[in-house]
């Protein structure tokens, strides 16, 4: 055999060789996620589902499918790791597996794992209609719905505006893609021939006409009081409306008209006033720019601040203003006078009677503080974006000042009552690690603003979180679902230290970005209405929980016993 055939008899062998050993080699070993959808309430399938996966680290890398006419669906090729899983459909709103508040199970697949037999259960969406009809059984357009709904929100079990709408010429209103929750409905508005008040307006020397015209101002000035469903001006007897899963919950109203008043406030040091304050007043070119007084009235309503409409009908030269558009009543006022080019500038509030003819004069109520302060990271000042936070506890305000060079100013004046102190829109895995104020009282992250105070805050921040890993266990197996909470040794006063999880399909559950300090690990199963930020409800369940200390950079793996919600 010749040199040459020797060669290419080997290297044929050669290739020969390598494609068996090649042959020999596993292919990638890949998973499949599937399942059905169902509905809810049902139990049927959902066919026409759009079904959709991410991996958790990677979520922009989607993929989609349709469920099949029997609710199936499969996703093939997959690798090991987490995905997190949604789906909708028309009728059912887009949601997470097993979502809870904003949070939801991912599927965890790889060897060993479960991830092929999935009930994933689509809630349909409620929603609430009715008609707004006047006291003579007319339609009433334009008039203002609001919805208010009860659940727990940032730990507390709280009656919140959700959403408004207008209603149309009719008098028709709807509110579509509620949830199983409970509701409330409350309507305000102005009849439509309202509109021709300002037409009447006008004086007449005859006092035979004049006294005509005045009556005849008194019968159209009217307004729709603020009315909850079925028909009452007190929120403590609204009718709870509950909205099932798919159900559409009719709720009519009818509205009685009222006086509509007008009411006349001298607020000193406002432009106009004797006692004008040279902050109010700017000057542009040739000319000087007043800006008045932003007055705002609002109703208690489910122990929230509501803001009824009202509007500034005539400016007098001498610092008194008129306001109209409510009926008669108990009020909380607020007055913000304005400062420089910002309306926004000091504040006062104050409970108010208004009736109609009233004047009040601005003053005897709780001023709003001026808040402040510095902000330094690692013992130096702060040059990197930031947002420095105020959250109310027990009041539905929240305020946010960015940081500039160390230094930050709240342009809102802030009402009296407590706050908690945040950091955000930090890029360097920053937290705060202690804060002092002076002008106020400071526990923790709570701070106490009492009246017309003027606050000055230092955070001292410092970089390096860490981070909990973790795994749910009901008598020694994982448990999806469970709702984890990461809890502060002093959640009276830190409760924004607070981190939440839902425990994954393998168990597993991540709570990150954990400030350095003292905590407990819990796993509740259904303990999603809990309000979990007072320290009374989580007292049972702490007991049995283990105490871990966290530092920066940490990384920290738990193994949680879950308990059920009592």
């Amino acid at each position: 055999m010749s040199r040459v055939r020797r060669i290419l008899v080997s290297a044929s062998l050669l290739l020969a060789i390598t494609a068996t050993a090649q042959d020999t080699t596993p292919a990638a070993v890949s998973f499949r996620i599937s399942g059905f959808v169902l509905d809810s309430t049902s139990g049927q399938p959902v066919a026409g589902a759009q079904v959709v996966i991410a991996p958790v680290v990677e979520r922009g890398s989607i993929k989609r499918a349709l469920s099949a006419a029997d609710g199936a669906f499969t996703f093939d090729g997959l690798s090991k790791g987490k995905y997190s899983l949604g789906a909708e459909h028309r009728g059912y709103p887009g949601q997470g597996y097993d979502q809870h508040e904003g949070y939801a199970t991912a599927i965890a697949v790889g060897p060993g794992l479960d991830s092929e037999h999935i009930v994933f259960r689509l809630r349909p969406a409620g929603g609430i209609r009715g008609t707004v009809t006047s006291e003579d059984n007319e339609p009433i357009g334009g008039a203002t719905v609001r919805l208010f709904g009860s659940g727990i929100a940032n730990g507390e079990a709280t009656t919140r505006e959700l959403m408004t709408v207008t209603t149309d010429d009719r008098g028709l209103y709807s509110f579509a893609h509620l949830a199983d929750h409970e509701y409330y409905i409350a309507v305000s508005g102005r009849p439509w021939y309202a509109n021709v008040y300002p037409y009447l307006a006008i004086t007449y020397p005859d006092p035979l006409e004049a006294a005509r015209m005045k009556e005849e101002r008194s019968r159209v000035d009217r307004v729709y009081p603020l009315t909850f469903y079925p028909g009452t001006f007190s929120a403590d007897q609204a009718r709870p409306i509950r909205v099932p899963p798919g159900e559409k919950v009719t709720a009519d109203i009818v509205l009685q008209s009222a006086r509509n008043i007008h009411v006349r406030i001298s607020a000193p040091g406002t432009p106009g006033s004797a006692k004008e304050s040279e902050n109010l007043v700017i000057s542009d070119m040739h000319r000087k720019i007043s800006f008045p007084p932003r007055v705002m009235f609002y109703k208690n309503v489910f122990g929230t601040l509501t803001n009824i409409e009202s509007a500034m009908t005539s400016t007098a030269d001498d610092g008194v203003y008129e306001f109209s558009g409510m009926p008669a009543g108990h009020y909380t006022m607020t007055l913000h006078r304005g400062e420089g080019l910002r309306p926004e500038g000091g504040g006062i509030t104050q409970e108010v009677d208004l009736e109609d003819g009233v004047e009040l004069t601005v003053g005897g109520g709780t001023s709003s503080a001026s808040v402040s302060g510095v902000l330094s990271i690692d013992g130096q000042v702060s040059r990197e974006r930031a947002i420095v936070r105020l959250v109310g506890k027990g009041i539905p305000m929240a305020f946010a000042a960015e940081v500039k060079d160390g230094r930050f100013e709240f342009v809102q004046s802030v009402p009296p009552g407590t706050y908690e102190v945040g950091l955000a829109g930090n890029a360097n895995d920053q937290y705060i690690k202690i804060v002092t104020a002076t002008g106020a009282r400071i526990s923790g992250r709570a701070l106490q603003v009492s009246s017309g105070a003027a606050i000055k805050l230092a955070i001292t921040a410092a970089t390096g979180m860490g981070r909990v890993d973790g795994v749910a266990l009901d008598h020694g197996k994982p448990l999806a679902g469970a709702m984890i909470v990461l809890v502060p040794a002093d959640i009276a006063h830190n409760a924004t230290l607070v981190r939440r999880d839902q425990s994954d399909s393998d168990g597993t559950f991540t709570l990150p970005q954990v400030v350095p300090g003292t905590y407990r690990v819990i796993a509740i199963q259904n303990g999603w209405k809990l309000p979990w930020s007072d320290p009374k409800v989580l007292n049972p369940y702490l007991g049995k929980a283990t105490t871990y200390s966290i530092t920066g950079g940490n990384k920290l793996e738990v193994k949680v016993e879950v308990q059920t919600a009592k």
